[in-house]
This record gives C-alpha cells, structure tokens and sequence, in this order.
C-alpha cells in the first residue's frame, strides 16, 4: 500500500466516525468527558478495591486526552475554511513529497485539513501548539493562556467561578496539562497498579484540561469572526460604486 492509498484509508475511517458524531466538536468533548467522570464516579462509590479505583482514574485520564485530540481534529477539520492555504500546505509539506500532494490533490474528496487532522498526533502540548499556530498565523498558547471564557452551564459542575483566564487562575497550566499526556502516555504503555493519582490532584488536573479546550474553542471562535470582519471590510471596500 502507498502513501497515497494509506492516506485516503485514513482519511475515508476518520470521516466515517466524525460523521456519526455531532455537528459541534466541543459539546462531543463535554459530552465524552462527562461520561467518563461518571463511569469514574460509579466506581469510587462502589467498590472498596483500591486497585479498581485506581484502574478507573487510569481510565478517566486515558479519556481525558482522547476527548482532547478529536476535538481539535475534528474543530480542524469543521473550520478549515478559516486557515490560509499556505499555512496549510506549509504543514503537509513536513509530511508528505510533492508527488505525493500531486497524487492526494488529484482526488477532490480529500481535503487538506482532513490530512492535517489525521496526520498529526495530538496528544502533546508542543504537538498542538505547533500545528495551531501554524494554522492560525500567531502564537496558539500565548492566545490560550490570555483568553477569557465564560464558564457555561454545560461546564459550571467543574468550576466555581463564572470566567476563567487560565494564566490567571491556573498560572501552573501548561505544566499540569503537559502531567495529564504523560500520564495517558505512562497509562497506555505500561503497567501500573500501585500508580497512585488522588482524587484532589484528578479534579484539579481535570479543571485545568476543560479550561484549555474551552480556551481553544475560543480561539477557534475568534479567529472565525476575525475571518467574517476581515472578509466584510474587504466586500465594503472594493464593492462597485
């Protein structure tokens, strides 16, 4: 199988699972990461087995990124529109040859933030601020920790106050966010029953991480109303008289 083929595998698989989620990426995000509090929930109240417990803790932070990584993908995918196509191709440029983007583009089905979406990992920090701020022009972490965001009624069971800024509230953000990957990392590639993650550190960690996807959301936001403004102001300037 070539690149070509295993791209447009990879691409067809994702597209079949974004299409059976719905339409807004951070509501799946929410919706996904509550679920898996619940499960946690369940079994905390439910069992005196500490190695259950902490198996279920694993199990929440595993889940954790995994809600994280489709939502960007996912967000990338539903706002590639709003990315310049150089700061797109300059992506897939690090990835695949010329002849191969020759091969990919030759075939209109395949779009380029569905490559970049299924490309690149993103289960590090460094991972997504590098695509993003390649994407969006400007610096993706220095735009998350400065951000303000309304706490919703969707997230107000995480959080006690009704706007966050994260270099405000959790000046430690990247730090903690950088401790839930590895974590994931260590959780799904070795064993560890006697791994202890107390549940104070787990709500904290947890309240950092829905932070900066909502920070993230928007980012995403801003940069589409950004896009809407810029686009007006260009229609006003050059309409016929």
């Amino acid at each position: 199988m070539n690149t070509f083929e295993r791209i447009q595998d990879k691409v067809e698989e994702y597209k079949k699972y974004y299409n059976k989620r719905k339409p807004y990426p951070i509501n799946n995000f929410i919706a996904k990461v509550n679920i898996a509090k619940e499960v946690n929930v369940i079994v905390e109240k439910n069992t005196n087995n500490q190695k259950a417990k902490i198996e279920a803790r694993k199990n929440y932070v595993i889940n954790l990124v995994t809600a994280l990584e489709v939502f960007i993908k996912d967000s990338i995918k539903k706002r590639g529109g709003l990315f310049g196509n150089d700061n797109q191709r300059d992506l897939l440029k690090e990835k695949i040859s010329l002849y191969e983007a020759h091969q990919l583009f030759k075939h209109k089905d395949l779009k380029t933030e569905e490559i970049i979406a299924i490309y690149y990992s993103f289960q590090s920090l460094e991972s997504i601020d590098y695509v993003l701020s390649k994407l969006m022009g400007k610096s993706f972490l220095k735009e998350a920790g400065a951000i303000e965001i309304d706490i919703t009624n969707t997230h107000s069971n995480y959080f006690k106050s009704s706007s966050i800024q994260l270099n405000k509230d959790y000046p430690e953000w990247q730090k903690n966010i950088a401790e839930v990957f590895e974590r994931r990392h260590s959780y799904v590639h070795d064993l560890h029953f006697n791994t202890i993650l107390g549940k104070k550190r787990l709500n904290y960690l947890t309240q950092n991480f829905i932070a900066f996807t909502i920070a993230t959301e928007e980012i995403f936001r801003k940069t589409e109303n950004e896009s809407f403004e810029y686009i007006m102001k260009w229609l006003e300037e050059n309409k016929s008289e």
